[in-house]
């Protein structure tokens, strides 16, 4: 029952099963990989994944710098599916074997982003929420200057003073 929701999501844009992971490998092997059989398949759930990883990967690095991607995740989240769809639809498609460029269906430029708002861009933004303050915890990333040493916790007046000993007189 699950297997065939999906794809009555996108009956419109992809009339047959497996046809997302086609496209995926359309923009490496072009139209002829509507007829591809199961090692097509395999190469588009592997290029799902590496792109998922490579999305994933680049809000990770950002948030290492901008600290409210981490902060505020349900909205970067949401921002960056965004971003992503177009970054897809606007550099990727076009680019690809299968040249994709508009002019594209209203009903699909919203179906688009709002799936990768939900499915892509939040996921991404509360894992990296999640799993990189743990790390966080773990590693201590911050700068040298902002950590504390013993030294620093000791007040200057607490240290006790050296005594000058000469050397030669600590002998006797």
């Amino acid at each position: 029952m699950m297997e065939d929701s999906a794809p009555r999501l996108f009956e419109k844009r992809t009339p047959k099963r497996g046809a997302l992971l086609t496209i995926a490998v359309g923009g490496l092997l072009g139209p002829k990989a509507e007829h591809g059989g199961v090692g097509t398949y395999l190469l588009g759930v592997s290029l799902h994944f590496f792109i998922a990883l490579s999305a994933s990967a680049i809000y990770y690095t950002a948030s290492r710098s901008l600290g409210f991607l981490k902060e505020h995740p349900l909205l970067c989240g949401l921002f960056y599916g965004a971003a992503v769809e177009t970054v897809m639809n606007l550099v990727v498609l076009p680019l690809s074997a299968l040249h994709a460029r508009g002019p594209y269906e209203l009903h699909d430029l919203i179906q688009g982003l709002l799936v990768h708002m939900v499915v892509v861009g939040l996921p991404i933004s509360f894992s990296v929420r999640r799993f990189a303050t743990q790390i966080n915890q773990k590693i201590d990333v911050r700068p040298l200057q902002q950590r504390t040493t013993i030294s620093s916790k000791i007040k200057p007046s607490k240290i006790p003073a050296k005594s000058h000993v000469n050397p030669r007189n600590a002998l006797t």
